[in-house]
């Protein structure tokens, strides 16, 4: 091939690599996109799709794997956040979570990462926790400053009215324990944004 025109496949393309064309056909109707064939297939559900079998269920498993490790590899080379777009990278891991989950990011005062930790995990429908357990970790690690972040396993990664709540309950405790929160991050398997962009009336007095 020379010219490489992967972005203007479709879903059934791009899976044809891989698996038969009837497979594809079968795989999309199953879970809608590309996306959900990859990520969040059953392995037992694809290997029963006609065509499929054992080593091409192996194949699209192993592709599963192989977007975990880049997304890892992502999160663990941001080193220092220097604004959104490094906290998006750093969480971008999240982004083929089945369950929502709560982490918190430990900043020192030059934004150098110190390290992150989940808070909690939830159903697919949400998941909760209270400050003190999300402040706890930064100061026994002595943070200036916190970054937390959750992911929508829906894919939607807009704030819901809980997501604003939580945000200001967080960056009001912050305040108080002169631990600023300075972003909350949700991740969405379609798209992520950060609250102190499309919210940045939540952080008023939390810096």
């Amino acid at each position: 091939m020379d010219t490489l025109t992967f972005d203007t496949m479709t879903d059934k393309e791009l899976l044809q690599a891989f698996v038969p064309e009837r497979s594809a056909v079968e795989l999309l109707k199953e879970y809608q996109n590309v996306y959900n064939v990859v990520m969040e297939s059953s392995a037992s559900t694809v290997d029963a799709i006609p065509g499929m079998g054992n080593v091409k269920t192996k194949k699209l498993m192993l592709i599963r794997e192989l977007v975990n490790r880049v997304n890892d590899a992502t999160s663990k080379n941001v080193k220092v956040i220097n604004g959104p777009t490094d906290a998006i990278n750093y969480f971008s891991f999240l982004k083929s979570k089945p369950k929502e989950e709560l982490w918190v990011l430990l900043l020192n005062t030059k934004n150098h990462v110190i390290s992150s930790q989940m808070v909690s995990i939830g159903t697919i429908n949400g998941t909760t926790s209270e400050p003190r357990e999300i402040f706890q970790p930064a100061i026994h690690r002595l943070a200036a400053s916190i970054i937390v972040a959750h992911c929508h396993p829906s894919g939607d990664c807009a704030p819901s009215p809980e997501d604003e709540r939580a945000t200001m309950r967080l960056v009001q405790s912050g305040r108080l324990l002169g631990v600023p929160m300075i972003d909350h991050i949700i991740i969405g398997k379609y798209g992520s944004c950060s609250l102190k962009e499309v919210r940045p009336d939540l952080f008023i007095g939390g810096m």
